[in-house]
């Protein structure tokens, strides 16, 4: 994507997609903001589900425990190995 061209959805959930980075957007609101992968939407609507999300909005990724993070990456595999919200 072209710096300054609009953000567009790519993945299948479009609607959870554009909601789930306007989200993104606001918590990274001091740090560097990069371009959302479907994959980063996928990381960040399981750690909504779970129950990390605001722990990763006040303290970021690198503040989860490895036990956590693989529960994520588990996750996030199993989906994408489905291709389904199992």
């Amino acid at each position: 994507m072209r710096p300054g061209s609009a953000w567009k959805p790519v993945s299948r959930y479009d609607l959870k997609t554009v909601k789930l980075k306007e989200e993104y957007d606001i918590a990274a609101k001091n740090r560097k903001t990069k371009v959302l992968t479907e994959k980063d939407l996928l990381k960040i609507e399981i750690a909504k589900e779970i129950g990390i999300w605001d722990q990763v909005q006040n303290e970021g990724w690198e503040s989860l425990s490895n036990a956590v993070c693989g529960k994520v990456g588990g996750l996030m595999s199993k989906r994408l190995r489905n291709g389904s919200k199992s």
